[in-house]
């Protein structure tokens, strides 16, 4: 069995309670299900997916930074791994219940990422800063 770079980097820079894997695999149906059954756990995951990102991004610039010759390769890693958005976890509420909303009104496919439909829903609402 073949496993992805991607997620054995994932493995190792992630802690073992971190759920950022877990909060990329989840699609846009279970999304929808969760948010008309439980919103306060639609808000509980929208702040486990939003403090996710904010620690990949903060674990890359560290990689970065520890290893300049390496740069361009975790940046690379970085683009693919990481969302677009930079939305603070302190949102995470006013997020889902748009988010919410916005997914009753648009149709995507079922199996679309949680990311993918953030990235969709919010397009330039978020921006990341420049490092």
């Amino acid at each position: 069995m073949r496993i992805h770079p991607l997620l054995f980097l994932a493995y190792l820079i992630l802690p073992p309670s971190n759920s950022a894997l877990a909060a990329n695999f989840m699609t846009v149906e279970q999304f929808q299900a969760l948010c008309k059954s439980d919103q306060q756990g639609a808000t509980n995951y929208m702040a486990g997916l939003l403090d996710s990102r904010a620690y990949l991004e903060h674990r890359f610039y560290e990689s970065i930074r520890s290893q300049p010759t390496r740069a361009a390769s975790w940046e690379r890693l970085r683009e693919r791994l990481l969302p677009e958005y930079c939305i603070p976890t302190s949102s995470a509420a006013q997020v889902t219940q748009e988010l919410c909303h916005w997914l009753d009104t648009h149709e995507l496919k079922s199996t679309t990422s949680m990311s993918a439909a953030v990235n969709r829903a919010f397009p330039k609402k978020f921006p990341c800063p420049e490092e």
